[in-house]
């Protein structure tokens, strides 16, 4: 593996989630390019009742962006798995992930917009759906994963869009992830929209450049309609914790995410519901709405 150097302010960051009946957990490795060329990464960790931040010297990372290989301190992660070494005075965590049945994006979900370079941050889903075997332990309590699922996506770019409402939900064969966000664009900005939904090895693409219109967004629900399909997420309810986002690369800003919230999701095709449900296991967060 090797270091990665950019100009700074810059950042790049991993989410990588996973979830049984019970437990919801996710593994946040990023590193920081910020003023006068100091890096340093941070590796972070959501569960459902506590979130915590680790922050690590530069030369205790390494990545290759090829075989998305990342090593921060004694923790591993790459698409077939983590190792998991995380030891202060707050947290003890470790154990061994195994992700198998990786399941990408049918392209890029940043569409045309991948190849603007100027972009105040830039998505990527890496897996809408995988299957996790292994186990954690969490301060000497363990979490076991059996052919439960997974997900993985990241972050790229100067500073986190400072509008935007988003929301993950992985189960049986079905994964959701839907973003809405303010993106300066040149000498003006907009509110652009990213969706994907994978159900039953079918996958729905729904995007501002595919000629998507938001109907609805705030820090609660999202309503979006292109052509005949129109998505709806909507949070019911949630207990959220906080974690650092980046801010000119600085990892300087403080937002909030429910890791395990209850979200009803509707899917509708030519005025047929593909599928309305509640679960009480999705990822929420939104800031500045």
């Amino acid at each position: 593996m090797f270091n990665i150097y950019k100009e700074n302010p810059y950042f790049e960051g991993w989410y990588i989630k996973q979830n049984n009946k019970f437990e919801t957990i996710s593994f946040i490795p990023s590193y920081h390019i910020v003023n006068n060329n100091k890096k340093y990464a941070s590796l972070q960790v959501i569960t459902n009742s506590k979130s915590y931040q680790i922050k690590y010297n530069y030369n205790q990372f390494s990545f290759n962006p090829k075989s998305m290989k990342i090593k921060i301190g004694d923790s591993y992660f790459n698409k077939k798995g983590c190792t998991i070494n995380i030891k202060n005075d707050f947290v003890s965590i470790n154990g061994k992930l195994r992700f198998t049945s990786i399941t990408p994006p049918s392209y890029d979900v940043m569409g045309p917009f991948k190849h603007i370079p100027f972009m105040e941050c830039k998505h990527s889903v890496f897996s809408m759906y995988h299957i996790v075997n292994g186990h954690l332990s969490i301060n000497n309590r363990l979490i076991y994963f059996n052919n439960d699922v997974g997900y993985m996506e990241g972050d790229r770019g100067t500073s986190f869009p400072n509008q935007y409402t988003w929301t993950q939900y992985t189960g049986n064969n079905i994964s959701i992830m839907i973003s809405v966000a303010n993106v300066p664009f040149l000498w003006t900005s907009f509110t652009g929209c990213i969706c994907t939904i994978y159900i039953n090895g079918k996958e729905y693409r729904i995007a501002t450049y595919l000629g998507a219109k938001i109907l609805n967004v705030s820090n609660n629900k999202i309503t979006i309609q292109q052509n005949d399909l129109i998505i709806q997420a909507k949070l019911i309810s949630g207990n959220s914790y906080p974690l650092k986002a980046p801010l000119n690369g600085n990892m300087s800003r403080i937002i909030h995410e429910m890791a395990k919230s209850t979200v009803n999701y509707k899917l509708i095709k030519n005025n047929n519901i593909i599928f309305d449900f509640i679960s009480d296991n999705s990822s929420f967060e939104s800031d500045g709405y």
